[in-house]
């Protein structure tokens, strides 16, 4: 009986695929596991009574600035590149000979490639070595994938391959002893988990009618960032997830059917509401420095956007529907439910100011939907309320003797001062006399900033001189 050649090649794909999955999993048994996280010993700790929650923090703290995982040495990224080095070597030198070699060749021919780099890895024992052949370990997978469509000409949407490979290579980096795995693999899940749910079409995405089945597999990747966020990456990298949830629910309001929010003054609503939760979250579990610094950052610039609404003739128009209005309410009412809870102890005895300035930027986005004057006001306040957010920063950053506070708080009074000099006096830069008095009032600034920047951080030069 005479059998189509083009299924069989297709059957056998398939059980290549299967034995690729069981190739991973047969190595994943074999990796070491890893040892307990710091947080749940503290955590055990705390409850037994052995130590207290200041000191739980502090250790935490202590234990995010000595992380030798965090920050990637010469070492490693050599390593990396060896990695990158060798997997397009080998790529080319098999694309060199590719049409002389058969289906089952290149298929086996994968399969002991994929099996012999993960053995290496796992006995591999220097850390620069051990790392590239986990790093191709973790690349391999999707390798194959395009080698098992390529050779079986096969043709389908963008974002499952990946999908796939992702699963694929998730064993490894759950179970990876080196930071760089994890952390490769969870920033892939979520570029591929933002751009598969808003701009490429594939099994989660969300823009075309409403499908139960891509929902769940979008907010199921989202889930997964999470969780691989929270249990694998190092300490004061793992809450940035709080910014991806915060960006897909953005995403879904602006893009997603039945919302489509596409009005100026409630999408700035949604925003600012979203990253007010974004840092309220990180508040209440105590997160990093690094972590608060960019939730903030992004809080300030939605602000900082918001100053622009000065140059409106005080008309925001676009469309909305009942579904994008009662989500963003939604959003609003957790934020503003999140700052009458958020934690005290970050703020000391400035607690309540601090609330009233997490609530104003959301007053001003309200604000935006009267229209008219209520418009320029709501500009004009969000200037002010900037600058009062570079002092406190500097303040802050003066009290705990931490010069990146003060930089940070100078560089948001920068923007500001600059933007607006130009908001007031561009019109006049208009000639060479004008362009050489905004030139000298320019640099009078960067000389007052300067000076004000050396004189928050001397204190803290002068300690660690003596």
């Amino acid at each position: 009986m005479h059998h189509d050649t083009r299924y069989t090649d297709l059957v056998g794909g398939v059980g290549s695929l299967l034995l690729l999955a069981l190739a991973a999993w047969f190595l994943w048994q074999r990796r070491p596991s890893q040892t307990g996280g710091v947080e749940d010993v503290l955590a055990d700790a705390e409850q037994a009574g052995i130590i207290s929650a200041d000191q739980r923090r502090a250790i935490l703290n202590r234990t995010a600035e000595s992380e030798p995982t965090i920050h990637l040495s010469g070492v490693t990224w050599l390593a990396v590149l060896a990695g990158l080095f060798v997997l397009a070597g080998t790529s080319l030198l098999i694309a060199t000979n590719w049409e002389d070699i058969g289906a089952t060749v290149r298929i086996a021919a994968f399969l002991v490639l994929l099996l012999g780099v993960g053995e290496a890895a796992i006995r591999a024992r220097t850390v620069g070595l051990a790392i590239s052949l986990e790093l191709v370990w973790l690349i391999l997978p999707l390798l194959g994938i395009g080698l098992y469509a390529q050779t079986f000409q096969l043709s389908g949407e963008t974002i499952t391959p990946f999908l796939v490979w992702l699963v694929l290579g998730m064993p490894l980096a759950w179970r990876s002893t080196h930071a760089i795995v994890p952390l490769l693999h969870t920033a892939s899940l979520i570029v591929v988990s933002l751009t598969g749910s808003f701009f490429v079409g594939g099994p989660l995405y969300l823009l075309t009618t409403f499908d139960i089945s891509a929902w769940a597999v979008s907010l199921g990747t989202v889930a997964v960032v999470v969780v691989q966020s929270l249990k694998l990456l190092p300490i004061g990298q793992r809450h940035h997830c709080f910014g991806v949830v915060a960006g897909w629910v953005f995403g879904v309001l602006l893009l997603a059917p039945p919302f489509h929010l596409e009005h100026g003054a409630w999408v700035a609503i949604a925003a600012v509401a979203l990253a007010t939760l974004w840092l309220v979250a990180l508040f209440e579990v105590d997160a990093g420095p690094s972590e608060i610094l960019g939730a903030a950052t992004v809080w300030i610039g939605i602000l900082y956007t918001i100053t622009f609404a000065w140059h409106s003739d005080g008309s925001i128009e676009g469309t909305t529907t009942a579904a994008s209005i009662a989500g963003t309410l939604l959003v609003a009412a957790a934020a503003a439910g999140g700052i009458l809870h958020v934690p005290a102890s970050p703020f000391g005895n400035h607690a309540l100011l601090a609330r009233i300035v997490l609530a104003a930027p959301l007053a001003l986005s309200f604000a935006l939907l009267l229209g008219g004057s209520a418009v320029h006001a709501s500009a004009a306040l969000a200037n002010v309320l900037l600058v009062g957010i570079a002092g406190a920063i500097m303040w802050h950053g003066s009290a705990e003797r931490e010069p990146g506070e003060i930089n940070f708080g100078i560089f948001v009074l920068l923007v500001v001062l600059v933007t607006r000099f130009f908001d007031v006096f561009g019109s006049f830069v208009q000639s060479g006399v004008g362009f050489i008095v905004a030139g000298v009032l320019l640099a009078a600034l960067a000389y007052t900033l300067e000076r004000t920047r050396r004189r928050l951080i001397g204190p803290r030069e002068t300690e660690t001189g003596r």
